[in-house]
């Protein structure tokens, strides 16, 4: 139970990370299209290489 939630949260802090970095770019970026664009582009093509897969396990003793 604790690996699933170790794993439920590191999952959750990449999704706010990427939040994040899309709404300063939205932000900052409103007035260039392309350029935002461009940005988000790369965002989303980086963003998979930095998630990892962890292989949860859960042991439950039953008394």
């Amino acid at each position: 139970m604790v690996h699933l939630t170790v794993s439920f949260f590191s999952v959750s802090a990449m999704f706010s990370e990427i939040m994040s970095l899309l709404f300063y770019n939205l932000i900052r970026y409103r007035f260039e299209p392309l350029v935002l664009l461009r940005r988000l582009e790369k965002t989303f093509v980086v963003a998979p290489q930095n998630i990892r897969l962890v292989k949860t396990e859960a042991k439950f003793d039953l008394v």
